[in-house]
């Protein structure tokens, strides 16, 4: 089964065993007759075996997502408090950075770990360092974090306000020509990027349909714009999810349908 419990883990210690390791499902889910080891309990098991206790919590989230009205995942703060020797997550994903991976830990282990060969051949450049750490300042502010970052000012966008954008970009497209037949349907947006897996977020999209193109044709045309839209066929139409297009690209967006 897809069951997984402590007494798992520890009948598979042995003398080779250096570590344990805890691994969220970021970017796929497992449900039905499932269940995992909570990292705190796993803790437990590895302080009481002489055990380093490894967790890798995948998407990097560092916000009680519930509190914004989004799933639940587990943070980096929850791992640490837990008492996990080593946290693990991606720099990009949840936390809206650069592309790279994360590291906390003990001094102890974060002091084996910069010493290792290893850490100087994946080490990332400077430009990736200034650039994720204007990302995690602004996790010092919420409202700003809300309002400047954009994975997270997509990802808690209200529906009334996806609603009022649909309406704006609709209105845009209508007007650039006869034959195309510009609607606005419910939808659902998917997180990505290893984030989130298999929890849509209810949104609204512009459904666009022409005679003169096909929907593979168009949304062809949109992806080898001179600015890339990326849209998505739904229905035999081609779809543009709001969530993703800020108010000051609807007209970069009508340019290239246009």
């Amino acid at each position: 089964t897809n069951r997984t419990h402590l007494a798992d883990y520890e009948r598979a210690i042995n003398e080779n065993t250096a570590a344990l390791l805890h691994v969220h499902t970021s970017n796929y889910r497992i449900v039905g007759f499932s269940s995992m080891v909570p990292i705190e309990e796993l803790v437990q098991l590895g302080r009481e075996r002489g055990l380093t206790v490894i967790d890798d919590i995948g998407s990097g989230n560092l916000m009680d997502m519930r509190r914004l009205g989004l799933p639940e995942e587990p943070t980096a703060q929850r791992s640490i408090a837990a008492g996990a020797d080593v946290v693990s997550f991606s720099a990009d994903k949840l936390i809206g950075g650069p592309q790279g991976g994360i590291i906390l830990g003990t001094k102890v282990m974060i002091d084996r770990i910069r010493k290792n060969p290893l850490a100087r051949a994946l080490r990332v450049g400077k430009l990736t360092l200034a650039a994720l750490e204007a990302t995690l300042q602004l996790f010092r502010d919420e409202v700003l974090l809300l309002s400047e970052n954009p994975t997270w000012r997509m990802l808690t966008c209200r529906v009334e306000e996806l609603h009022k954008q649909a309406k704006l970009l609709a209105r845009r497209l209508s007007k650039l020509a006869e034959d195309l037949d510009v609607k606005i349907v419910k939808g659902a947006s998917q997180t990505g990027s290893g984030s989130l897996a298999g929890r849509d977020l209810p949104t609204y999209l512009v459904a666009l349909r022409t005679e003169r193109l096909s929907a593979d044709d168009l949304v062809r045309r949109l992806r080898t714009a001179a600015t890339p839209v990326v849209a998505r066929i739904e229905d035999d139409a081609v779809v543009l999810d709001v969530r993703t297009i800020g108010v000051e690209e609807q007209q970069i967006v009508a340019k290239m349908v246009g």
